[in-house]
């Protein structure tokens, strides 16, 4: 539990270093282009559906994404379509997500409030805050965030701090990757996983390529594993999980 505390605290003072690291940055963000209006669609096929170490569905699965922003401000649809279920799940899900992100000379923070829309079970439908603050250093990105629940799981926290690295191979491919380690409350594990606790659920690992072969799309394939580190989330997850993917993404 301290170490949940220390992880949502760690998020709020990395938070309030943003008006320092914006006086730091008036100077240069006064000479850069104004954003403005952009559309990005996301097309992922994976092998099933994983989310937070949890498993919902085994096969192939189809998950698109639009992202329409405005300056910092964005809101974006994203969908879960089982294409070949070997379980007999049903995992089929709309989620929306209005969001806030702002990137400073040395730092950047977002916040969005997310509704997730189980076509399968609407008594289940919920909704989160989530609060992040990321650090890049050369070709890493640390990075550390909070959800919290507010609908089905009222009161619920859901935390992640890890380090994500990229780094150009040649002008159309990059190789990419993340290290991370969650969190969770003892009522987010008790809705989820019927565990009355608090704990460190997991560690995981993410690497991939990406591909663009021109301006504005790209093509990415990675490969996640989660190690379960918890005796008692082992007992209902299994010692890991892994998830491997392919994600066509267009800017416009």
């Amino acid at each position: 539990m301290r170490t949940l505390f220390f992880l949502i605290l760690l998020t709020v003072l990395l938070l309030s270093m943003a008006p320092v690291a914006l006086a730091q940055s008036i100077d240069e963000s006064a000479t850069e282009d104004e954003g403005g209006l952009g559309l990005t669609l996301n097309t992922v096929f994976c092998d099933k559906y994983l989310w937070r170490g949890i498993n919902y569905d085994d096969g192939l699965i189809f998950q698109p994404e639009a992202v329409l922003s405005y300056d910092d401000f964005y809101f974006s649809l994203w969908g879960n379509i089982d294409l070949l279920n070997n379980n007999n799940i049903k995992s089929n899900e709309i989620d929306f997500a209005l969001g806030y992100a702002h990137d400073f000379n040395s730092f950047g923070v977002e916040t969005y409030v997310s509704y997730f829309n189980y076509f399968y079970a609407p008594d289940e439908n919920t909704g989160e805050i989530t609060i992040a603050a990321y650090l890049p250093v050369s070709d890493f990105t640390f990075f550390v965030n909070s959800s919290f629940d507010f609908l089905a799981c009222a009161g619920s926290v859901f935390s992640e701090i890890g380090v994500d690295y990229e780094k150009e191979i040649s002008d159309q491919f990059s190789f990419y990757g993340t290290v991370n380690a969650s969190l969770a409350s003892s009522a987010y594990n008790d809705y989820y996983l019927e565990l009355d606790k608090s704990a460190l659920n997991f560690v995981g690992a993410n690497a991939g390529i990406s591909y663009s072969p021109m301006d504005g799309f790209s093509i990415n394939a990675d490969f996640t594993l989660n190690i379960n580190l918890d005796k008692d989330v082992k007992k209902e997850l299994g010692n890991t999980s892994n998830l491997i993917q392919l994600t066509l993404t267009k800017e416009f």
